[in-house]
């Protein structure tokens, strides 16, 4: 799975929003994707694993993103919280499942 968000024709690049995610207290992991929007092509949707006893809202996370120098338009627009993100052997991210795990919980809310 490509690393690369598309977004109104802009290219965000998925570790660089991870990074500025991270810096956040309430967040212990991360992986960020893109998800089909039917006005912008795709949104940025940050995966989070939340340190114990956190909470975190879509405002917050961008406005922190945004402190750290993100441009706003690469900023998490939706969040979807994980018990925890899929990695390889190597330790990185498997992005495929990743969105296969965001997509069921975002199934399951609609239920």
């Amino acid at each position: 799975l490509k690393d690369v968000v598309i977004r109104n024709a802009e290219n965000i690049s998925a570790t660089e929003v991870e990074e500025a995610v991270l810096f956040h207290d309430a967040v212990a992991d991360v992986a960020v994707i893109g998800l089909p929007d039917s006005r912008t092509g795709e949104r940025v949707c940050a995966a989070i694993v939340l340190t114990p006893g956190a909470t975190i809202d879509v405002p917050t996370l961008a406005n922190h993103c945004i402190q750290l120098g993100l441009a706003k338009y690469k900023c998490p627009e939706q969040i979807v919280v994980l018990e925890a993100i899929e990695r390889n052997s190597m330790g990185k991210i498997q992005k495929d499942k990743v969105r296969d795990a965001v997509l069921h919980a975002i199934q399951m809310r609609k239920e």
